[in-house]
């Protein structure tokens, strides 16, 4: 699951509204066992972000397709703790 926010919008708090209603949807509708980011390694505010929604680093990866040849971070959570946040 991710979050793209243009330049003008960033630092308002809307990647993380966005991402709350994705990540309930994706483990409470759809029913998820877990869920990660890829997020690009240079990319701090979006690792602030995951940090605010209560992921963590897993483990260093590839962006997904078609950007799989860059390196990401990717970070992630179970469903349990998100559960436990409500």
């Amino acid at each position: 699951m991710g979050w793209g926010i243009a330049r003008e919008h960033r630092g308002k708090g809307h990647a993380s509204e966005g991402a709350v209603g994705a990540m309930d949807s994706a483990f409470f509708v759809l029913g998820w066992p877990e869920l990660i980011h890829c997020i690009a390694q240079e990319n701090e505010n979006s690792k602030g972000v995951a940090k605010k929604l209560g992921s963590t680093f897993l483990r260093d990866g590839a962006m997904p397709p078609p950007l799989m040849n860059l390196r990401a971070e990717v970070w992630g959570q179970p469903r349990e703790p998100w559960k436990a946040r409500a």
